[in-house]
C-alpha cells in the first residue's frame, strides 16, 4: 500500500511540476544511467539516454575539482611542513657571546 502510495503521489508531483532545463542541472551530482547500467552500448545510444542532459562537460568539471582539491592538499602539505632547508640548520646564523669575569 505504501509503495503505490509513493508511486502515486511522485507521479502526481512530477506532473505539475516542470522538468528542469538540462542546461541548469549541475552535472557533477549525476550519474549518466545509460553508462552505468549498459556500457557496452554504442556512443549513440548511450547519448540518447543522457535524455538532453550534457554530460560531456561533468568529465571536464570533475577534473577541475580533482585538481583544485590536490593543490589545497599540496598547499596544506607546505603550510604544515618545514621545509628541507630550515630542518638542516641551513641559512640559520646563531651569534653566541660569552662574557668572561677576570
Amino acid at each position: 500500500m505504501g509503495i503505490f502510495t509513493t508511486m502515486i503521489v511522485g507521479s502526481l508531483v512530477s506532473l505539475v511540476t516542470e522538468r528542469p532545463k538540462p542546461e541548469s542541472l549541475d552535472v557533477r551530482y549525476m550519474l549518466p544511467i545509460g553508462e552505468q547500467l549498459c556500457p557496452y552500448l554504442p556512443k549513440a545510444a548511450k547519448k540518447f539516454l543522457h535524455f538532453g542532459v550534457p554530460f560531456e562537460k561533468r568529465e571536464e568539471l570533475l577534473r577541475k575539482t580533482i585538481e583544485l582539491q590536490e593543490k589545497e592538499q599540496n598547499e596544506m602539505i607546505e603550510m604544515i611542513s618545514p621545509s628541507e632547508d630550515k630542518e638542516a640548520g641551513q641559512g640559520v646564523t646563531i651569534t653566541t657571546v660569552v662574557e668572561t669575569n677576570q
